[in-house]
């Protein structure tokens, strides 16, 4: 018996449209379990202030590979007080001699002997680090040199207003509480929390 046209234009749509349905079923019980990354963003939560880059070329020596300049970048959707940040980094874990107790570029005094040579960007020349602004952050230099885990934590002034994280773990495990400590007190200041840590490979 011959098919004709419209029958075999049918049976095409049909397998077309149970193909379809199959291929969005399996997209979406992929997505419901968890399979689908994508769909899900990802998982790692941004550093509200991180690490953009580190270079190590000096622009009047290019063939220096020593100059340890850091730029930090502003993430976040926060107008944060530059007055209220501090900044503490540290070079393959171990922390750098930097003091840097204010991002604001005018009350910053920069000197070879706190480890920091200048520092500038958009981010330090007002009151506020605003959301994709920069600041640059010179270190003496030899402070970071390429191979370097470089890790950047950032402090926010918070005048005794912290919300401290609940410690659930025993006192005896000296590498929680030394984390605990990162997390909840800058040294024995405690009117500074931990806003952001972020780590680059220099």
């Amino acid at each position: 018996m011959p098919v004709s046209l419209d029958d075999a234009s049918s049976t095409t749509d049909s397998i077309l449209l149970v193909a379809i349905v199959i291929i969005v079923s399996a997209l979406i019980l992929a997505f419901l379990l968890g399979f689908l990354s994508f769909f899900q963003g990802d998982p790692a939560i941004p550093s509200p202030i991180a690490i953009y880059g580190v270079y190590h070329t000096h622009d009047l020596y290019p063939n220096a590979k020593s100059d340890s300049r850091v730029i930090l970048i502003n993430n976040s959707d926060i107008e944060y007080t530059n007055d209220d940040l501090m900044a503490v980094f540290l070079r393959n874990g171990e922390e750098v001699h930097a003091c840097i107790d204010t991002l604001n570029g005018y009350h910053f005094i920069p000197t070879h002997h706190n480890g920091v040579q200048w520092m500038g960007g958009p981010g330090c020349q007002d009151l506020y680090f605003s959301p994709h602004e920069i600041i640059v952050i010179d270190f003496t230099d030899n402070t970071f040199i390429p191979g370097d885990q470089v890790t950047a934590q950032i402090y926010e002034r918070c005048t005794g207003n912290c919300k401290k994280e609940v410690i659930t773990f025993s006192l005896l495990d000296q590498k929680k509480v030394d984390n605990w400590v990162l997390r909840n007190v800058y040294h024995i200041n405690a009117d500074y929390a931990l806003i952001s840590q972020n780590e680059y490979s220099a």
